[in-house]
């Protein structure tokens, strides 16, 4: 099982932009991408090649009204593109709460992702 603390995900609201008739990742979502991965590089985390199953604590800055699932796409983008695993196909099961806000108002996400055994 790998534990990591990682800094609070865009919403999907925030990730996509719209640039020329396409969808494009907006800078903040390109930023955080670009933050996941330096952390995933100093933790020298072992790329998983199996199935795995996510819970994710969800710590965020302040008291607003969020939706959980909205952020879930942008963090399992950066973890991908960190290499944490090959494609995010691989997440079988997913866990995510919200927790009480952060009083630094920082907001970040606990992120636990253990291998799956797949039964024949």
């Amino acid at each position: 099982m790998v534990n990591l603390i990682l800094p609070y995900p865009p919403t999907v609201n925030t990730y996509w932009r719209k640039f020329k008739n396409h969808m494009v990742i907006s800078p903040r979502g390109r930023a955080y991408k670009n933050k996941v991965a330096e952390i995933i590089k100093q933790l020298e985390i072992s790329k998983f090649t199996g199935f795995v199953k996510l819970e994710i604590s969800l710590v965020p800055p302040d008291s607003r009204k969020r939706d959980v699932d909205n952020v879930l796409k942008s963090l399992l983008d950066a973890l991908t593109a960190a290499h944490v695993w090959e494609d995010d196909y691989q997440v079988k099961a997913v866990f995510i709460e919200r927790m009480d806000k952060d009083p630094e108002k920082q907001g970040f996400c606990v992120v636990r992702i253990a291998p799956v055994q797949i039964k024949n």
